[in-house]
């Protein structure tokens, strides 16, 4: 390999992965002789050989799944050399699987002696982003994100008659689930973090007593159904090095831990980071310097920090381990971000945290990206995605809210919760129609966001029949305590179901009324942004007598 020499990463001494069969055979041991004053991964495909070299350790990796748990271990490498024998196809698959275990500057390195047939799909596939790298990342043709960011990690590509070689750019990070932080993150970081579980609870399955009503428009709506797993949930004290970035992303070393995922049960869950697959996301720019925080901090960042909505369900469903942590650690803090690009004063989530009996001398908000050596992170209660579900100790979180109603706040019994017209996201066109609709039915017409977060409260507290557009006005009924019957309006694409969530929770007779959409997927069955957030009509001719019956037989 001497003469691509300058392709490979050089100085000091290198991290190596060869994956190759079962024995060390003519083909491998020349790569042990190259790589002497190396550390070499030798992951073989059977029973490891005898190896009487220092600096080489043998790992026995069947299958891709195998070699890619033993570099998740192994943590970022300069070189991968594949002399593994299999088809092209595999080894294409092998490349989109290993090749962002590399660090900057790293290179994959394929023997041709291993591509066991001539269908030159792996082959292809880097010619095909050949003729694109280098290209800036704005000068770009249009494509999908992944492979966008795929192009963007790719160095240079050579293809000679030995060798493929492709070198990388850009740092990556592996996405690390839950379930594998507390044994995986120490070992990957080299215990420069270290984990100690605080607290875990087993999952269980939930029954709502919630009767849901489903009235349809052009096809059935799924996901409403009143029985649901939730999984374990967890409470993790980390120790070491942690970046915090915006969006509620942390990062470690080389690593994003599971407090980055929004949806964490989901294949492939999306971070605040550009993400490259199932695995992986590109270091975001902007982390060069953070901030340094001295102390100890509950995490409890969110996406789209200073929205109502995404608060009272991403964020809130992480208190519930509060209280036992700051007991065990009495010089705790909250901790939580904002948006530079959209300001807010964070009145929201301070007084809600107060309402739960957070003192504000126990909570800190950042404006940048910042740098903590001790924090606490936990499972989210709340998965608005599929397999939804919402754990039920959610409810004790709300009921310590209840003291936040205000007194004086107006005491409705029949509320319609309203959206204004011509707002960029799923706006109903004909909203004053249906608002003169639920008025004349004896309905108070209510815009949350006019009023002070303590009315909310206290309106929603009293409430027995809530009407509403689908979307966050409705997530008040965390506050409520009196509600028998919810109506939801919504527009058939409109595949968020926290509203559902929260009426099995409170076990609350349902119904909903779906309508068509102005704009429809472009492919059915693949979620489709243009879609869920189309404007919509209420239609009055489908649903207005059923809807009708309905609001006069409510008592």
């Amino acid at each position: 390999m001497d003469r691509y020499a300058t392709l490979l990463p050089s100085g000091g001494r290198r991290v190596v992965a060869v994956v190759a069969d079962g024995s060390v055979t003519r083909e491998v041991t020349p790569y042990l002789d190259d790589f002497g004053d190396d550390d070499v991964l030798l992951l073989t495909g059977s029973d490891p050989p005898a190896v009487a070299r220092d600096g080489v350790a043998v790992r026995v990796c069947p299958g891709l799944d195998d070699v890619h748990q033993a570099l998740k271990e192994t943590g970022p490498v300069d070189l991968v050399v594949v002399v593994r024998r299999m088809g092209s196809a595999d080894h294409l698959r092998a490349w989109q699987r290993l090749f962002f275990h590399l660090r900057p500057g790293g290179a994959y390195v394929v023997d041709r002696t291993g591509v066991a047939d001539d269908d030159r799909v792996f082959e292809r596939s880097l010619s095909a982003s050949a003729w694109l790298i280098g290209t800036s990342e704005d000068d770009l043709p249009a494509m999908p994100r992944v492979r966008r960011e795929r192009l963007l990690a790719i160095g240079e590509v050579l293809q000679a008659p030995d060798y493929l070689i492709a070198t990388k750019r850009r740092r990556h990070l592996l996405k690390v689930r839950e379930y594998e932080a507390p044994a995986l993150l120490p070992v990957r970081s080299r215990h420069r973090l270290e984990v100690r579980e605080l607290a875990a609870e087993p999952g269980g399955t939930f029954t709502s007593s919630a009767r849901i009503h489903s009235y349809e428009a052009t096809h059935p709506i799924p996901h409403l159904e009143t029985a649901f797993d939730h999984p374990p949930i967890r409470m993790r004290h980390y120790e070491g090095p942690i970046v915090l970035g915006h969006n509620g992303l942390a990062i470690s070393g080389d690593s994003v831990l599971p407090e980055s995922f929004r949806y964490h049960q989901v294949r492939a869950p999306k971070t605040a980071a550009p993400d490259v697959g199932p695995a992986w996301v590109r270091r975001p720019r902007g982390l060069a310097s953070p901030r340094h925080l001295d102390g100890r901090f509950y995490y409890l960042d969110y996406r789209f920090a200073g929205h109502f909505g995404h608060f009272m369900t991403d964020a809130l469903s992480r208190l519930w381990g509060w209280d036992q942590a700051k007991r065990e650690l009495p010089d705790l803090k909250i901790l939580f971000g904002t948006r530079p690009w959209k300001p807010t004063t964070s009145q929201l989530e301070y007084s809600v945290l107060k309402g739960f009996g957070i003192d504000r001398a126990d909570v800190v908000r950042v404006e940048e990206p910042v740098t903590v050596d001790a924090m606490v992170g936990v499972t989210p209660l709340w998965h608005n995605s599929p397999p939804y579900h919402a754990n039920p100790r959610t409810t004790e979180i709300w009921s310590r809210l209840g003291g936040m109603a205000a007194g004086d706040a107006p005491r409705p019994e029949r509320i319609f919760v309203s959206r204004r017209t011509g707002l960029k996201n799923r706006d109903c066109t004909n909203a004053d129609e249906v608002e003169r609709f639920f008025a004349d039915r004896g309905f108070e017409i209510l815009y949350p966001e006019d009023h002070p977060l303590a009315v909310q409260a206290g309106i929603f507290a009293h409430a027995r029949v809530v009407a509403g557009f689908g979307g966050s006005g409705l997530f008040n009924l965390a506050f409520a305590q009196q509600v028998e019957t919810l109506i939801i309006l919504n527009h058939e694409w409109y595949g968020a179901r926290n509203e559902h969530l929260i009426a099995c929770l409170l076990g609350v007779d349902t119904h909903y009324f779906w309508n068509e959409a102005v704009t429809a997927p472009k492919t059915p069955g693949v979620y489709d942004a243009d879609a869920y957030q189309s404007a919509w009509r209420f239609d009055f001719a489908r649903h207005g007598e059923r809807l009708d019956g309905l609001v006069r037989s409510v008592p």
